[in-house]
């Protein structure tokens, strides 16, 4: 199972990933690390950079994008990509008392909610 975003990428977007795009979530929406070109945390990541945190490490491919959770009944926090070239490496959600891998319902909340504002 891939992400709305992944399942309905127009062919001339899906001819930019260079490689065979691998949506980041599995099909029960938990993030998995084998993926590349994940639309869904490519629109974190451009958000990311708008709204949010974002870093690259001195002389490294590595990039770090933080955003925040908005108010809800399952996790309160920040989400934390870690990113190389195209695939995330990494993407959990974070807060004071404890870190979980992302999921694909959090992702699509920060997504929502940053459209309406």
């Amino acid at each position: 199972m891939a992400c709305r975003l992944c399942n309905f990428l127009s062919p001339e977007e899906r001819s930019r990933c260079s490689g065979t795009l691998k949506c980041a979530f599995d099909s029960q929406g938990n993030f998995k690390k084998d993926n590349w070109c994940c639309q869904t945390v490519h629109e974190l990541q451009k958000l990311a950079r708008e709204k949010g945190n974002y870093q690259q490490e001195a002389d490294s491919p590595s990039h770090i994008y933080t955003l925040h959770i908005p108010q809800n009944d399952i996790f309160n926090g920040y989400v934390v990509i870690e990113d190389e070239e195209c695939c995330s490496a990494n993407a959990i959600m974070v807060n004071s008392q404890e870190q979980r891998p992302l999921i694909l319902e959090i992702a699509k909340l920060i997504l929502k909610e940053n459209k309406q504002n």
